[in-house]
Formats: structure tokens, C-alpha cells, sequence
């Protein structure tokens, strides 16, 4: 994330070809309802889904092994904490059946410890592809960031799959579990101005703000006609899009329309990022032109600023649990008591209302002064 949103104008969703806006966001099948299978050839963590309906072996209504049964039974959830009744049994059965069909193709079955974990080590790997096929494959290395967890299982996963990103520090935000809908609460009304151009950026230099403003009003006076009723106020014409290619090329880069910064010079620099290096004499084609207008966002709420002291947190308990393919004792701590300051070392687990946090071996966590939950590597602790 630097500072907005990246967006896409033409996708695929399974067969289909879209051609509409929306976020660019990478989606990958290893959910809480991913089912865990052996096909006879080797060990598979979805696409397929169970749903809510039967759902994970462990909701007890016939569902197959599942990642959430994967984390139940490594010790990394607790069931008397599912706001509905939880049976580890089942999920022991559903884990029996697939280690029965390894028996039966190759003659032998893995000890539970290793299935499970390997189970949960390709989930972890193909979480981290998706993050590989959104930065490297575009030029940034993920090592240069940190990595945010949210959702209900998200913050189970983030020290593996980080580990496998080489980033070494990972952000939980405060009631991680309901991130999703907190930010549909919270989302914009956007809309879009467009005009396709497929002219040399030469040949209509002069003409490329007086368009783009006019897209602009385009954009605005549509969020003002949504059915949200935005006032005219509180609309704002937020960025400003130019889609570039050099000549002979299909594909295009969108680049932010800078005041002051030559629209090649710009594109260069984005080019180069993505791919290396910048061809030499070719020109620069506008493809179209984007102004997206949108309601303000909504003000972020006052958090305490400046570092908390540090102060080593108390366990509430311990539990048995797996970390580095065997299980132990572990300390739990409630998220709810954890205050800002608060510090203590993995493995260890983090439990809240809506869900649960793996600090994997090796990290370390600490609550900042806005209460979010940091996990890092030793050296990154105090940065």
C-alpha cells in the first residue's frame, strides 16, 4: 500500500473477460474451508471449498478435514472459543481417513504430527505465491515491507508465511477478525471518468489536464447523483490516472498525473521499476485517461502516539500445541489483556473474540501505543 488503492480495468474471472474497475486484489483458495486430501498422488490444500455448510469436519454436521481442523488439532484453536459447539473427534476421524488413504496407495502412513504440518506448511506456501505474484512480479520485494493480517484465520498463518517472504515484521491490527466488514463500513463511494485517447503523448500533450479535468467534474458530479446521496462537499476528485505504453506495445502502466513532472519522465521511472530498464527512442503512447472521484474518507480515529513503555506480559495460561512439528506447552495470552508495551516471545499464542494469533518461534511480539498487535524478528523489535 503506498498511500491509495491499485486498480484494475480489465480482468479475469474464471472463463469470463471483464472489462469494469475494480481493486486489485489476488485471491488464493487456502481458507479456513480449504479441504485437506490426499488424490493418490500426492497431498492437496483446496481450491475446493467446504463452506459454511457442511463446513470443517470439526462443525460435526459430515464436513472433510479442513485447514481449521488442521489448526484445531495442531493445538493452535481453542474449542471451547467457536461461538458454536466444536467436536475435535470428528476432525480426528476426518484426519484418520486421508492418512488411511496414504496407507493404502503407498503402503505406509505419515505420523500425525508430520501430515499436519505438512498440511499447513503447503497452505502456508501457496498464501505466500499469491503475495510473491502481486510484488515481485511487479518489482517490489516483499522484504521491504510489513505484512498486515486480518480476517478470522489470517493472523494463524502471517510468521510462516512471512518467514517465506523474508519479511520480518508482521502488523495484527486491533479486532482483526472483523476488518473486512469495519472497512465495508467505512468504504468510499467512487466513480469513474474515462476517455480512450491512443494518440503519441507528443500530439496531445496540451490536452491531456484540461481532459483529465473534465473527467474529473465527469467523476464528481456521478458520486453527487449516487444513491448514497453524497453532499457536493464532501466529494473529492482523488487521483488522476494516465494508462502509457510505448509504442508497439499491447500491454499499458497506469501513472498518477503529476503537476511538474514530465508524463515520460514519469512513465519511465514506472517502467524501469517494473521491468529493469527503460528502452532508449521509443515514444510514449497514451492508451486513456482515469479521473476517479469519491466521498472523503471518514477520519481515523485518535490513537496514543509515541512508543509504549515495555513491560514483559503474564501468560493467562499455557496449552499444548505444535510449533516446529512438535507439540509442547506454550504460553496463551488474551489479546483483551495485553496492553500497550506489552512484550513476550514465541512460540505463543494471541487469543481474541473473532480470532487467534500464532507467534511462531523466533518472533517476537509487542502492543504498539494504537494497540495493535507487531510481531517481528528479534532486530526488528525496536524500529
Amino acid at each position: 500500500y503506498d498511500g491509495d488503492f491499485e486498480y484494475l480495468f480489465e480482468h479475469r474471472v474464471g472463463d469470463a473477460h471483464l472489462v469494469a474497475p475494480a481493486l486489485a486484489v489476488e485471491s488464493v483458495a487456502a481458507g479456513g474451508g480449504s479441504v485437506c486430501r490426499y488424490d493418490g498422488f500426492q497431498l492437496k490444500v483446496g481450491p475446493e471449498s467446504t463452506g459454511a455448510s457442511p463446513g470443517p469436519a470439526c462443525y460435526g454436521a459430515g464436513g472433510p478435514l479442513t485447514l481449521t481442523d488442521v489448526n484445531l488439532l495442531l493445538g493452535r484453536l481453542d474449542p471451547e472459543r467457536f461461538e458454536i459447539p466444536i467436536d475435535p473427534a470428528a476432525a480426528e476421524r476426518a484426519l484418520r481417513a486421508v492418512r488411511e488413504a496414504i496407507a493404502d496407495s503407498e503402503g505406509d502412513a505419515p505420523e500425525i504430527e508430520i501430515l499436519l504440518q505438512g498440511l499447513l506448511d503447503i497452505a502456508d506456501e501457496r498464501m505466500a505465491d499469491a503475495i510473491r505474484r502481486i510484488s515481485l512480479a511487479r518489482g517490489y520485494d516483499p522484504a521491504d515491507y510489513a505484512l498486515v493480517a486480518f480476517g478470522g484465520a489470517g493472523a494463524q498463518h502471517a510468521c510462516a508465511v512471512a518467514s517465506r517472504l523474508g519479511i520480518r515484521r508482521v502488523l495484527v491490527p486491533e479486532d482483526a477478525g472483523l476488518l473486512s466488514a469495519a472497512g465495508l463500513a467505512a468504504a468510499v463511494v467512487e466513480r469513474f471518468g474515462e476517455r480512450q485517447v491512443l494518440l503519441p503523448v507528443a500530439e496531445v500533450r496540451e490536452q491531456i489536464v484540461p481532459w483529465i479535468e473534465e473527467l474529473g467534474r465527469t467523476a464528481a458530479a456521478a458520486v453527487a447523483e449516487a444513491e448514497e446521496g453524497v453532499p457536493a462537499a464532501e466529494i473529492e476528485v482523488r487521483r488522476r490516472l494516465l494508462d502509457l505504453r510505448f509504442a508497439g506495445q499491447e500491454g499499458t502502466i497506469a501513472v498518477e498525473l503529476q503537476e511538474g513532472v514530465p508524463v515520460e519522465e514519469a512513465f519511465a521511472a514506472a517502467y524501469r521499476t517494473l521491468y529493469g530498464y527503460t528502452p532508449e527512442g521509443r515514444p510514449v503512447e497514451l492508451v486513456a485517461l482515469r479521473a476517479i472521484a469519491s466521498s472523503r474518507p471518514a477520519p481515523l480515529a485518535a490513537t496514543a502516539s509515541g512508543p509504549a513503555e515495555a513491560s514483559p506480559a503474564s501468560p493467562t495460561s499455557h496449552r499444548r500445541a505444535c510449533f516446529s512439528g512438535r507439540f509442547r506447552e506454550v504460553p496463551v495470552y488474551e489479546r483483551a489483556g495485553l496492553s500497550p508495551g506489552a512484550t513476550f516471545v514465541g512460540p505463543a499464542l494471541v487469543f481474541e473474540r473473532h480470532s487467534a494469533t500464532v507467534v511462531a518461534e523466533g518472533w517476537e511480539g509487542r502492543v504498539d501505543g494504537a494497540g495493535a498487535l507487531v510481531l517481528a524478528l528479534p532486530d526488528c523489535t525496536r524500529s
